[in-house]
């Protein structure tokens, strides 16, 4: 087993999902190979951190110095994170730092109230709650992007787990399930997006995403879906697929049961 095998096989490796006879290989692999090994720690390091954000409150003071400190950091910073943002371009390196920047925005903040706690600073609150969310999202638009499925899998599970998602990360899901190769990964942005199924907007988008799909399995979990938000749009766009000369019969057996379902 070579170099780029193991690294397609870390997540399903860290996730304990692999049969033994794969597991060996890798384990034997991961004791010679010290370029793999670092992938494996630094693929670790970022699910562990990412894992550790909590969408919790954070204390209502927060060290003014400390705050400071921050802002110099987030204004020297912002315009090459943007720029790397746009052009989707996040080595893993480069997500393990942001990724341990969350960690330390967190510490310093507790740090920072436990030693000098300030009043009146409700807007730092607000403004270091919104660093922590979109340093999350970065991470997560880049993880998309990787060449692994399981690693853009991966990247949707973390959207899902979001009670809010910012709309960049929903509009993300919904280029990943109409135009993702694989097939497992757009199942997984369906999946995720059932969750948000009752917001209109995400609806609809769902509805639309009809037209494209030609796997399936895909086709029938957006039908189940579009039919759950019973949208006045979904009866005529199920009856549009039926007349899709490709669409397989089973498929078009559930397009049925949903208009008949929206009927009642």
């Amino acid at each position: 087993m070579n170099c780029k095998e193991v690294t397609e096989l870390l997540p399903e490796y860290i996730e304990k999902s692999l049969g033994r006879d794969l597991l060996g290989e890798i384990e034997t692999h991961l004791g010679k190979c010290s370029a793999c090994k670092d992938e494996l720690n630094m693929q670790l390091h970022i699910e562990g951190l990412l894992s550790g954000v909590r969408e919790e409150e954070v204390p209502a003071r927060v060290d003014s110095s400390f705050q400071a400190m921050l802002e110099n950091e987030k204004k020297a910073g912002k315009q090459h994170l943007m720029e790397k943002m746009n052009r989707k371009q996040f080595p893993l390196p480069f997500l393990a730092r942001i990724a341990a920047g969350i960690l330390l925005l967190i510490s310093g903040v507790f740090i920072g109230y436990f030693i000098h706690p300030a009043e009146n600073s409700s807007k730092e609150i607000s403004g270091l709650n919104q660093e922590m969310t979109e340093m999350k999202n970065l991470v997560i638009l880049s993880l998309i992007t990787q060449e692994s499925p399981s690693e853009r899998i991966k990247a949707v599970s973390f959207i899902r787990e979001i009670s809010k998602p910012d709309p960049k990360l929903i509009e993300t899901l919904f280029g990943t399930l109409n135009n993702d190769k694989n097939v497992n990964v757009r199942i997984a942005a369906a999946q995720a997006l059932s969750k948000f199924k009752n917001n209109k907007d995400i609806a609809k988008g769902i509805v639309r995403s009809l037209e494209t799909q030609t796997e399936p399995l895909v086709q029938i979990m957006l039908i189940n879906l579009a039919v759950e938000t019973r949208g006045n749009d979904v009866a005529p766009e199920l009856n549009r697929m039926l007349r899709r000369s490709d669409l397989m019969d089973e498929v078009k057996n559930y397009a049925q049961k949903g208009i008949k379902s929206l009927a009642i």
